[in-house]
């Protein structure tokens, strides 16, 4: 059996084969498929640890040559102006894929980095292909998660169509438990490991603004915070003011 270290987090010289005890393996897209080795998956995944916040798994025009799945932590994905200035364009959770932008000529158009310690599973593009031609369900799975990324960057552009800061904070939230709880909605805390001007800078609001609209979902009692961790304690109420325009 593995040695299980702190935060769900692997200890690789005892870890003989990855994905067998990989506590995301079922949000994780060969799991289940037929025709997927597991064993020899497990074998040639490459396991990338981010021991810090702030350590890159790729930055802008960096070439690639496999796709990630985030095992533990979150990331958050940006792109740098001409201007030079940041602008952030997604968060990254366990179970979800990150690096497809390097699909169309073999780099990246934007860069990753840890908010917090990660492990990172690099799956070769060479033992993907391996894989759809065993496995022809697996070019199904694919077309699955590349709709959910356009389906995410959907979610995200309604949200900046709203005019009020604390609906785009509200729409926000509700995305990111979903997201957080495998597409379910729950009331349990959550952890926002992301800094409030990261939040600002994804919605397109100023930090003031997203400060008061934190504050107004608060004293309204649909959410409370507590450090980095938020409950939201009417969730059918977030959900109003997210729909408002």
């Amino acid at each position: 059996m593995q040695k299980e270290l702190r935060q769900g987090f692997i200890d690789l010289q005892s870890a003989k084969n990855t994905c067998r005890f990989c506590n995301v393996k079922k949000s994780c897209f060969p799991h289940g498929i037929k025709g997927v080795d597991q064993e020899k998956l497990g074998a040639e995944v490459i396991i990338r640890p981010l021991a810090a916040r702030g350590r890159h798994l790729f930055t802008m025009g960096e070439e690639e040559d496999g796709v990630y799945v985030v095992r533990a932590g979150t990331l958050k994905s940006y792109i740098i102006s001409s201007r030079g200035d940041e602008q952030v364009i997604g968060f990254h959770v366990p179970g979800e894929m990150i690096g497809l932008d390097a699909f169309e000529n073999g780099k990246h158009v934007c860069g990753a980095v840890a908010l917090q310690p990660c492990n990172i599973c690099k799956i070769p593009i060479t033992l993907l292909q391996e894989i759809c031609q065993a496995a022809p369900e697996m070019f199904l799975e694919m077309r699955r998660l590349i709709g959910a990324e356009i389906f995410e960057n959907h979610q995200t552009m309604l949200i900046l169509t709203k005019h009020k800061a604390v609906a785009r904070l509200a729409g926000f939230m509700l995305n990111w438990i979903r997201r957080c709880n495998r597409d379910r909605m729950s009331s349990d805390p959550v952890e926002l490991p992301m800094s409030r001007t990261d939040i600002a800078n994804y919605i397109g609001l100023t930090a003031e603004s997203l400060s008061r609209a934190f504050r107004k979902l608060q004293q309204e009692g649909i959410i409370s915070v507590s450090g980095a961790a938020v409950t939201v304690t009417a969730v059918n109420r977030l959900q109003e003011i997210a729909s408002e325009d």
